[in-house]
């Protein structure tokens, strides 16, 4: 897209970067507060080491965040590659269906190409039809045969308490 940038993150783009994770929690959370000190701070964590198998990508307009894409290197994979798992891509609403999140994806494709990996997974939530549109003109059909468990809250700690 003329005019936005793909990138790895930088610590120059934090501001901006907090802004548009705000709007991503909001998304899915929009009755909570979030507080811009503590993202600054989890981000700044995260994504401050290249070295760190967790990797930011954003997408730039005039030197400001716009959309963003977190994801993790996990091995294995297959055989004795490595992989990429896709935890979130997000657009700011203002700037969606302007072929932003291809440009992302197509980004994090090279990544993994470049990288000698074997493959990128991500989760989409089923009932949002847009993600699922999106995606489905990447990959002709979602994977039927896996099924994601999830242990949070209560049942995390029950789990814990248990060793």
């Amino acid at each position: 897209m003329p005019g936005v940038e793909i990138r790895f993150y930088q610590s120059n783009y934090l501001g901006s970067t907090v802004d548009c994770f705000i709007q991503l929690l909001l998304h899915y959370s929009p009755e909570k507060i979030f507080r811009k000190s503590a993202l600054r701070e989890k981000i700044t964590k995260k994504f401050a080491d290249d070295l760190s198998s967790q990797k930011l990508i954003v997408a730039l307009d005039c030197e400001q965040v716009v959309g963003l894409a977190t994801m993790a290197e996990l091995f294995p994979a297959v055989d004795d590659t490595t992989q990429l798992f896709l935890k979130d891509l997000f657009v700011i609403k203002d700037y969606r269906r302007r072929g932003i999140a291809t440009e992302i994806m197509k980004f994090i494709s090279q990544y993994a190409i470049d990288s000698d990996m074997s493959r990128i997974d991500w989760l989409v939530d089923s009932d949002n039809d847009a993600a699922m549109s999106f995606y489905k003109r990447l990959v002709n059909s979602p994977m039927s045969y896996k099924t994601v468990f999830r242990l949070e809250n209560e049942a995390l700690r029950k789990v814990s308490a248990e060793r």
